[in-house]
């Protein structure tokens, strides 16, 4: 989700190792959801936002010990609720920590492992 030149950021204590991982809200599926409906929960859930799906942008393959998964980014629209940190309801230990509409130049001074890869290489905010 994008907002005066921003893109909405979920900050969750990393996998990876120490320190945090900044990705854009999102998550897995339910069984028999749609990609559709299974971003527009995850957005809820971790944001407290209600969105509307738009384009899709792209695909990745993410593979990262302990994770191995097919992303789809999408163009997204808030179409009501309030902005704040929300959880992951089926881990018992919380990953969410923040929220954050971070810049391009913000992104650019991430290290690497600190912010997704995608999001170091594939960025156009015009």
């Amino acid at each position: 989700m994008k907002q005066n030149g921003r893109i909405l950021f979920v900050k969750h204590k990393s996998l990876f190792g120490n320190g945090h991982f900044w990705c854009p809200p999102g998550g897995g599926l339910n069984l028999g959801e749609s990609l559709a409906d299974g971003l527009c929960r995850e957005f809820l859930e971790e944001t407290g936002l209600t969105i509307i799906v738009g384009k899709l942008l792209k695909i990745n393959e993410f593979i990262k010990e302990p994770i191995h998964s097919i992303e789809f980014f999408y163009e997204v629209e808030s179409t009501g609720g309030n902005l704040k940190m929300g959880h992951d309801p089926e881990l018992e230990q919380q990953l969410i920590v923040d929220l954050e509409w971070l810049s391009l130049a913000e992104i650019e001074k991430k290290q690497a492992g600190e912010i997704h890869d995608f999001f170091k290489t594939e960025l156009d905010f015009e």
